[in-house]
């Protein structure tokens, strides 16, 4: 028998977090080059070159999203972005404890369609790439800005351990390595789910009166 599976993204979110992360990579990638540029010993040349792709990257970033956004089930994709913002006492119960139930010491409240670390990385995420743009216009408009270049740096350095985390939490750790089937295809099996968020699963077969909708 297959396993029951739950929608967990619309096409119109999955092709939001693609698009953004994407985007970021490509911005990420070559702002990284252009750090690292004397090291590299890349020439003018081939530094005016990323440049470019850094440039077309940030305007990827900028508008592709959007795009993406406004052509598909838009209420939909904007309240899963809201998410991350809706706090509840047992999205602070799930932090506490979190250290915890790693070593086996405890157990999580339920969560809702996101949990409480979920929301946290996509806030920091959300802080972030604001400060990365708004730092980034700033060496656009003001090239060699030491202030600005510095702030875009620190940035990016905060960013990297985000990025780790989150990459090993959907490639290497078995029992949250389904959540990437979710932003993939947009389903997730229903027991892992149900044990996983909880919340979101008993609020769904609230909604219907019964079991949650396939």
């Amino acid at each position: 028998m297959s396993e029951r599976t739950l929608l967990r993204f619309g096409k119109t979110t999955r092709w939001f977090h693609w698009t953004f992360a994407l985007s970021f990579l490509a911005l990420a990638t070559s702002g990284a080059l252009l750090a690292l540029r004397g090291a590299l010993a890349l020439g003018p040349d081939a530094v005016a070159r990323v440049v470019s792709v850094h440039l077309c990257a940030a305007a990827a970033l900028c508008a592709g999203p959007l795009l993406v956004l406004l052509s598909g089930s838009t209420g939909e994709t904007l309240r899963d972005l809201l998410e991350p913002f809706r706090w509840a006492r047992d999205d602070v119960r799930w932090l506490a404890r979190k250290p915890l139930e790693v070593f086996g010491r405890g157990d999580l409240p339920p969560a809702g369609k996101l949990n409480a670390g979920q929301k946290v990385n996509a806030l920091a995420s959300m802080f972030l790439t604001a400060g990365l743009a708004a730092s980034g216009v700033w060496l656009w408009q003001r090239p060699g800005a030491l202030v600005a270049w510095f702030i875009h740096l620190a940035l990016f350095v905060s960013w990297l351990p985000l990025f780790a985390g989150h990459l090993s939490l959907a490639l290497l750790f078995p029992s949250t390595r389904p959540a990437l089937r979710g932003m993939l295809t947009g389903r997730v099996g229903r027991e892992w789910a149900r044990h996983h968020h909880a919340a979101w699963v008993g609020a769904l077969e609230e909604a219907q009166g019964g079991d949650a909708p396939e």
